[in-house]
């Protein structure tokens, strides 16, 4: 199985803003595994519990199926309440079996359904959108969530509307991006920001609103909704 690699690196590695520098490398190949099974996975409302776990990173396993090691409690935390925010979604099930783990030089996708993040992202919606950015690759490398026809309808919405984001715009880390990395790039932040309706642009290569806001790109969000549900 070939490696892709996907890096989302940060502005600084300690006081960080609400900016994200992303930085990615890729081999244009494509990885589509069999769905896992999710029948034992509770179907959520969308909505936050009320009632807490006493562990939040073991309920992220038991409830998830995502497995996180070596992050603060708050990260647990905030991944917790953010899978059970779009539980109502398709999301849940793309990335059920997802390994995430520490690496502060960057945030990236190591192989299908592994991504390491940083684990210095210190405000709720800089760390959400990363966490939903990578798991976006999965979306795109490792579930039906992906299927060249929802690639084709994401590529063409893409050719329509323009990137979505600063950083799809700009991909202000790579030295010359290509194609693909343009395609998958600003695929995983169609996912991250339909997800996350009410987060403004997080990244290094610009500032923005919501890509989603106002009802702007109407073409993608249709292809998000399609993917997704919700």
């Amino acid at each position: 199985m070939g490696v892709f690699l996907f890096f989302f690196s940060i502005l600084t590695a300690l006081a960080l803003p609400t900016s994200v520098y992303s930085q990615a490398k890729s081999n244009p190949i494509d990885i589509i595994i069999g769905e896992p099974d999710f029948s034992n996975l509770p179907v959520g409302s969308g909505e936050i519990p009320s009632a807490r776990p006493d562990d939040y990173r073991q309920a992220l396993i038991s409830e998830f199926g995502i497995t996180m090691n070596g992050f603060s409690s708050d990260n647990y935390l905030w991944a917790w309440e953010f899978m059970h925010k779009v539980s109502n979604t398709r999301f849940p099930g793309y990335v059920a079996g997802t390994q995430v783990g520490v690496d502060n030089s960057g945030s990236w996708m190591s192989g299908c359904k592994s991504i390491f993040l940083r684990s210095t992202y210190n405000t709720r919606d800089l760390f959400t959108i990363v966490f939903a950015h990578e798991l976006g690759h999965v979306v795109y490398h490792c579930s039906e969530g992906g299927s060249s026809v929802r690639r084709k309808a994401h590529l063409d919405a893409l050719a329509a509307e323009g990137p979505l984001t600063p950083y799809s715009t700009n991909l202000c880390y790579y030295s010359s991006p290509g194609a693909y990395e343009r395609e998958t790039e600003n695929f995983a932040e169609l996912i991250a920001y339909y997800l996350n309706p009410n987060i403004t642009a997080q990244t290094g290569c610009g500032s923005g609103p919501n890509p989603y806001s106002g009802g702007a790109n109407p073409l993608q969000y249709q292809v998000a909704r399609e993917i997704l549900g919700g």
